[in-house]
């Protein structure tokens, strides 16, 4: 169940939070007197403040860094589960170009860049050899990994100015 919500501060600047939790199989699946297994909660909030700059007429660079927080279980591959608790720190930037195609449509070009780092304490289940049998694997080595992207995409703007 996602929920976005941002919040304009004023002069170009926003305070945004993303979030979202679902119901999840538990970390360790069903025993024998079990019908289904036990549920978990997982969740992922993220706190970010964007800053709008106007570079020229039809030129723009917004960045809005963040902080994210995640927690929860989720299957891996068959029958291996992992329980992680992660946090995020996140600066994307973009450049967005306006250009006027007609009085009633516009294309907004626009490229974006990301490098986030990320922090997760994990713990590990798999199913066993026998029926209703797991194994688990506490309290793995912290995991530091870096990820970036870059995107372009383009967008059509069209108005209610049809000029009839």
């Amino acid at each position: 169940m996602p929920l976005v919500v941002a919040l304009g501060l004023g002069k170009g600047v926003s305070l945004c939070y993303q979030g979202g939790f679902a119901l999840t199989d538990g970390f360790e699946g069903p025993m024998f007197d079990q019908y289904f297994p036990d549920l978990a909660i997982s969740y992922q909030m993220k706190i970010s403040i964007q800053k709008s700059f106007a570079l020229g007429e039809d030129d723009y660079i917004a960045v809005f860094p963040g902080f994210t927080k995640a927690k929860g279980v989720t299957n891996i591959v068959s029958h291996y589960r992992i329980r992680y608790d992660r946090k995020s720190i996140e600066v994307p930037i973009t450049y967005s170009k306006l250009m006027h195609i007609s009085k009633a449509s516009d294309l907004i070009v626009s490229l974006s860049g990301r490098s986030a780092w990320d922090w997760e304490t994990s713990d590990l289940n798999r199913g066993g050899e026998e029926a209703w049998t797991y194994y688990s694997f506490l309290d793995q080595p912290i995991n530091k990994y870096q990820r970036n992207a870059v995107m372009a995409h383009i967008d059509y703007q069209w108005s209610n100015k049809w000029m009839i």
